[in-house]
């Protein structure tokens, strides 16, 4: 049996690093997918393969330790994988294919999207399917396998698709989807240097730890501009949500998790006629969030920013989250 499975990316619109500590985000789930292809084998192992890599992850369990064979940055995924599988009675083989069209360490949540899918795939091919606030959890578990410390937005987008909305209660960090939004007219634009997300979290950590009275004030004026934000976005005030993007934008610049690149294409394509742009992520590289409400911006913010040799690509919003896209004998 084999299950094909595909999962969107994101954007984040309002809000960012400091939903790491209690603050609200908005996020919207981008039809730009990561998709896993995952077969039941007779051998007891897990191959993994990814077309971002030229050979496959062999992996096998002995003695209670995962040995594995191929690209090392694989290995963290089967490592999740593994600890999914621990859960449920399955002792058999899985072969996997990944492939995404979600550039590596772009902000999009490029490995939120790829867990969903493969947690996703591979319940479905075992006979353990997951009801979808059960696979956000084992998401999130993977995320904070991978980052160190990270947060539900990208997972809920790879989950739920639309727009999501994270906040915080008594019982910690809150997911819910925003229905009925109107379509937001966005841009994502790539500013070729990739991103780590686990050093541009520590990097703010830091920052936190040092300057706790400035921190305080900083993640303070993010939440505000998030709930400012999110009022904007249901009226259709693209003015007014554009020019609180840009002071989001400026906000996560003062936690030093900005580069020239994205800074360029942030003033870009401002001056080029869209009403607001941001880093999208967790900053270091990765992409631009840009909002131009009309196709006439949108072609004049694109034509600038591949003058300038940047990829601009729509980012379109994914109404649908993790789905089956095939299932096959």
């Amino acid at each position: 049996m084999k299950v094909t499975v595909s999962s969107p990316s994101q954007a984040f619109l309002f809000g960012e690093h400091v939903v790491l500590y209690g603050k609200p985000a908005i996020a919207c789930s981008v039809d730009v997918r990561a998709k896993v292809e995952a077969e039941l084998i007779d051998k007891r192992e897990i191959r993994i393969f990814s077309d971002a890599f030229s050979s496959s992850l062999i992996c096998r369990e002995k003695n209670g330790s995962l040995k594995c064979q191929g690209p090392p940055e694989l290995k963290i995924l089967a490592s999740g994988l593994i600890g999914f599988l621990r859960k449920l009675p399955f002792e058999g083989g899985l072969d996997i294919k990944v492939s995404s069209r979600i550039p590596i360490g772009s902000g999009m949540g490029s490995s939120a999207s790829v867990s969903a899918s493969l947690i996703k795939a591979v319940s479905e091919v075992i006979g353990e399917r997951l009801v979808l606030n059960e696979l956000l959890e084992e998401v999130y578990r993977m995320e904070t396998l991978i980052h160190g410390k990270a947060s539900k937005t990208g997972p809920a987008c790879a989950v739920y698709g639309g727009l999501i909305k994270i906040s915080w209660g008594k019982e910690g960090m809150k997911v819910k989807r925003r229905p009925g939004f109107p379509k937001i007219p966005l841009l994502m634009a790539w500013s070729g240097r990739e991103t780590s997300t686990k050093e541009m979290i520590l990097r703010v950590r830091e920052i936190s730890l040092k300057y706790k009275d400035v921190f305080k004030e900083i993640a303070s004026g993010i939440e505000k501009v998030t709930i400012e934000g999110e009022r904007a976005l249901e009226r259709s005030k693209w003015d007014e949500a554009g020019r609180l993007m840009v002071i989001n934008h400026g906000l996560l610049w003062s936690l030093g998790v900005s580069t020239i690149e994205l800074d360029e294409i942030v003033y870009t394509s401002i001056r080029s006629g869209a009403e607001g742009a941001k880093l999208s992520g967790g900053g270091g590289g990765g992409c631009v969030v840009i909002l131009a409400s009309d196709p006439d911006k949108r072609r004049s913010v694109t034509k600038a920013l591949q003058l300038k040799g940047y990829i601009v690509f729509e980012a379109n919003l994914a109404s649908r989250g993790v789905v089956v896209e095939k299932i096959s004998t």
